[in-house]
């Protein structure tokens, strides 16, 4: 059985030959999250998962290896097996987001541990030409309204003191944003930020004008919590499905599939001429050093 030899490193080291693959990849996401005893003595993963579609596009790319991948659920666990057993092993590779690793410099130094470049794989793929690749790809036009440049870049811009509040809040172990439900608090059924209401929350917080004015975030696009942007760019494809369409409704687990499907073409097409492409470019040639 698959997780007869998984209980030691050397165990683990055997997978990619169990596999008969180069490497075994460990990565977050899936609907189960499973800790670091379920993954090593029990061998449990989550298969197909958004994460998984992310990096197999980037290692298919970059990469050309067989890979194996597993998704466990939680970052947390992905440390405790980097802890455990990442330095006796040679054929583990484990992928995560970075959250706001970066900017608190927690990443570790390991070239087998990728990161995502912005917060999580959503900020990567959520992109203005990503989000009008989806709307045009849907509705079968050559190109989409200017609306939808207009409302994206808006939302970048007035969100931006939301995401400052929430790395500021994320020093103490707590949030700005939502990690449940209700992550769209502050924007309305037509996809705008209600900047009222944020400027009330962040306050409420206690974080003043200064702090915000201080802390050193100017890229939202990179920054925003991953969920939420998502979810915007859900929205807004939403609303513009039913300015065009009138009243189409796709879940936004088949738009995330359709923004990572976008991606991939623009890296195979060298559309992403952006500090995104080139991240991961230089992340990938570690594998061969």
């Amino acid at each position: 059985m698959e997780n007869s030899f998984l209980r030691t490193p050397q165990g683990l080291n055997n997978e990619a030959s169990f596999f008969d693959v180069d490497y075994v990849v460990y990565l977050e996401g899936g609907t189960n999250s499973y800790t670091i005893d379920q993954v090593i003595d029990e061998g449990k993963y989550n298969e197909e998962t958004d994460d998984i579609i992310f990096w197999r596009n980037l290692f298919k790319h970059f990469c050309g290896s067989k890979i194996k991948y597993k998704s466990v659920g939680s970052k947390i666990t992905l440390l405790d097996l980097h802890k455990r057993i990442l330095d006796e092993t040679k054929n583990i590779l484990i992928c995560m987001d970075s959250d706001f690793d970066k900017l608190s410099n927690n990443c570790l130094e390991d070239k087998r541990v990728f990161y995502t470049y912005g917060y999580s794989w959503e900020n990567d793929v959520f992109c203005l030409d990503v989000i009008k690749k989806v709307c045009c790809c849907l509705t079968a036009l050559d190109q989409t309204s200017v609306s939808i440049e207009n409302r994206f870049t808006s939302f970048l811009q007035e969100i931006l003191d939301g995401v400052k509040a929430d790395y500021l809040l994320s020093k103490n172990a707590c949030s700005f944003f939502s990690r449940d439900g209700g992550r769209l608090k502050y924007v309305d059924s037509n996809a705008k930020v209600k900047t009222s209401l944020l400027k009330e929350d962040i306050e409420r917080h206690g974080i003043t004008t200064k702090q915000l004015l201080d802390t050193k975030i100017y890229d939202a696009q990179r920054y925003c919590f991953g969920h939420l942007l998502a979810d915007y760019s859900c929205r807004l494809i939403t609303v513009f499905l039913k300015e065009k369409l009138d009243s189409l409704h796709i879940s936004n687990n088949l738009l995330n599939r359709a923004a990572l499907n976008q991606f991939y073409y623009q890296l195979e097409s060298d559309l992403i001429k952006n500090p995104v492409y080139h991240y991961y470019k230089t992340q990938f040639e570690r594998l061969g050093a």
